[in-house]
């Protein structure tokens, strides 16, 4: 696997400027249903259990909506076991973000989620792509240049 930066460089030379596209429009829904999701288990029940709760469902929903709509992939068992591992870091930053925003800086843990949501995914995208395709190149990418990849074709 290359380096976050290495990654980015790659994707600008791969053509896959849709994806990324995509891939904004899939976060913004994930996004809204996170904090949605949030929004409701908050009421109930205190803001880190609640924003967990939230999250694990959004990693369903973004596994199903990357597959069909960011990448055009089939979404398989082995995808589908790897694919939180994309998410893991996203998982970490946003919970360091709302816990310090709440805890810290004494931001209501209403705007403290939306906020850590959308400070988190931009490393995300780089992460699913290799995950879910398995390589960083676009397939209508010009040759040259090393491909990243992480396992064989599908």
């Amino acid at each position: 696997m290359t380096t976050q930066r290495g990654g980015l460089r790659e994707l600008r030379r791969s053509g896959a400027p849709g994806e990324w596209v995509r891939f904004a429009g899939v976060g913004l829904v994930n996004t809204a249903t996170y904090y949605v999701g949030f929004r409701l288990f908050h009421v109930v029940m205190p803001y880190l259990v609640a924003h967990v709760l939230a999250f694990s469902i959004c990693i369903v929903v973004s596994f199903f909506l990357n597959c069909a709509f960011t990448f055009h992939v089939s979404p398989t068992w082995q995808r589908f076991i790897r694919f939180p591992l994309s998410t893991l870091s996203t998982f970490i930053v946003m919970t360091i973000g709302v816990s310090v925003l709440v805890e810290r800086v004494g931001v209501d843990p209403n705007v403290a989620a939306l906020i850590s949501s959308l400070v988190a995914v931009p490393a995300s995208f780089v992460i699913s792509r290799l995950l879910l395709v398995g390589h960083l190149r676009h397939p209508d990418a010009p040759p040259g240049g090393r491909q990243s990849t992480i396992d064989g074709p599908d």
